[in-house]
């Protein structure tokens, strides 16, 4: 159990393409790490910033899901950064991927960005935050949910 971050291309897809990575981050007991910023995007490119709020709002319901605040993001940043570099892609906007994984303590960002996915993994506590494509993670969590 741990938490993953979700960037916006993957989000908007576990009801639909990524339905068994979704299966996969349940049966783990993953929780889905998110910030006020990282839910912005996510409404912002949904077909239906309605229907996003009301899945955000079902993952948080049901435990699946967990806001962390701006400032707990920065203060947790700034321990972080007095001990290690932190790895960030060229793109400014991919930025708050990084902070929200690093400061929450995640595993995994799950992306389909080539950017991130080329990422080196980023230091977190006792452990390394890496960037996976969506149906890397299901090889790796969840086997049995892979198609053959």
């Amino acid at each position: 159990m741990g938490y993953v971050v979700l960037d916006t291309c993957v989000l908007t897809r576990l009801q639909g393409k990524y339905s068994k990575v979704f299966e996969c981050i349940q049966t783990n007991g993953d929780i889905i790490a998110t910030s006020k910023e990282a839910r912005k995007e996510y409404e912002f490119r949904a077909p239906s910033i309605l229907l996003m709020r009301d899945f955000l709002q079902s993952l948080e319901d049901d435990n699946i899901s967990k806001n962390f605040n701006r400032s707990y993001i920065e203060a947790k940043l700034r321990r972080l950064e007095q001990h290690n570099t932190i790895n960030y892609p060229e793109d400014n906007q991919d930025h708050k991927w990084v902070d929200l994984a690093v400061s929450s303590g995640a595993t995994h960002i799950l992306t389909t960005d080539t950017i991130l996915l080329d990422l080196p993994p980023n230091p977190c506590n006792n452990h390394a935050v890496r960037c996976a494509h969506p149906l890397d993670y299901l090889k790796e969590r969840c086997p049995d949910l892979v198609d053959p």
